[in-house]
């Protein structure tokens, strides 16, 4: 797995390319269990019923954009909520989860999230299953710029790159791109996937 950060218009943006089974095994004990309780307290079944998409969203909220473990619970259910009125599917196995929070201003949060060995039905109108997704988390007052980057998010993650150096040599030919990519070093990603120092689930 590979993480890196960029500034697209109106955000930076996290991008996790790459998260495997096996990352998914050791991220499951360093996040709350909830995705059974998500269903119930919805009172419908959502497309987190999946536990290794809960496992990915809720660590691609707590870990990569660091909400705490009570608004990354809010999101959680406010992006069920959101894929109930009608699937984020965007189509070539790209979906784009997206919500509003004020705990998130004053910058609109993106990460998009890539997976390796994992496709799971969004109910996209091409009927391609999805393993990679732009979460994105807006503040309310920013409804606007929410919907520019969900745009942008979208073309590009589109597009369909199969492989990373594709992927980035792609992003860096756009002008909108800048001042580049910020990669993390093995040690941060290595933090990213552990428990947290404080011990315990978040």
């Amino acid at each position: 797995m590979r993480v890196l950060q960029c500034k697209i218009p109106n955000a930076e943006v996290k991008i996790v390319w790459g998260l495997s089974n096996t990352d998914l095994e050791r991220i499951s004990a360093t996040i709350p269990n909830l995705n059974e309780d998500l269903s119930r307290t919805l009172g419908f079944k959502t497309k987190f019923d999946n536990k290794d998409l809960y496992t990915a969203f809720y660590w691609a909220l707590s870990r990569v954009l660091a909400f705490d473990s009570e608004v990354c619970q809010r999101l959680m259910i406010a992006l069920s909520k959101r894929e109930y009125l009608g699937s984020t599917g965007v189509g070539n196995g790209v979906a784009a989860p997206h919500t509003y929070a004020v705990s998130c201003a004053p910058e609109i949060k993106v990460v998009w999230l890539h997976l390796f060995d994992f496709r799971l039905d969004f109910s996209t109108l091409d009927g391609v299953p999805c393993n990679t997704f732009a979460i994105q988390i807006s503040p309310p007052d920013q409804r606007g710029n929410h919907l520019r980057t969900l745009e942008y998010s979208s073309c590009i993650l589109r597009k369909g790159f199969k492989t990373l150096p594709e992927f980035l040599a792609a992003m860096q030919a756009s002008s909108e791109i800048n001042p580049g990519f910020n990669e993390y070093s093995p040690l941060q990603v290595e933090a990213l996937l552990s428990i947290p120092e404080s011990g315990g689930q978040q």
